[in-house]
């Protein structure tokens, strides 16, 4: 299934320590219709582009990063105004999927799922669905 590009445009931070997965995740999101992407390779940095831009319309995060964890992330994008949070992460355990939705991600995938099953999380949270 080939993504149907949305009709306004949209504002991205992705934010992964794996610069082939976060370029990888940047294409897909710009063939879905985002007009502006940011990525970040750590928390920190992150942080910084965040401040830089202010609130994306949506963020792409993995839990692991080098400098700290992503559900911190996720509670200062939330209490920073951020309105939608997806979590992509390598691991299933309940533990950090529940973190991650208390922390105020809205979808939770996994990287080790199609390209189409994460684009059509992307897309359900882009829509308000989740």
């Amino acid at each position: 299934m080939v993504p149907h590009p949305r009709e306004e445009l949209f504002t991205v931070l992705v934010v992964d320590d794996h610069p082939l997965l976060r370029e990888a995740i940047s294409s897909r999101l710009l063939q879905m219709g985002a007009g502006t992407v940011h990525e970040a390779a750590s928390m920190a940095e992150a942080k910084a582009r965040a401040l830089a831009t202010g609130p994306c319309d949506l963020a792409v995060l993995d839990l692991g990063l080098p400098d700290g964890t992503g559900v911190d992330l996720v509670t200062e994008l939330r209490t920073q105004g951020w309105p939608r949070i997806v979590v992509l992460a390598s691991s299933d355990d309940p533990y950090a999927v529940r973190a991650a939705f208390q922390a105020g991600a809205q979808a939770y995938l996994l990287k080790s799922a199609s390209p189409t099953v994460v684009t059509d999380g992307v897309r359900r949270v882009l829509d308000g669905g989740v």
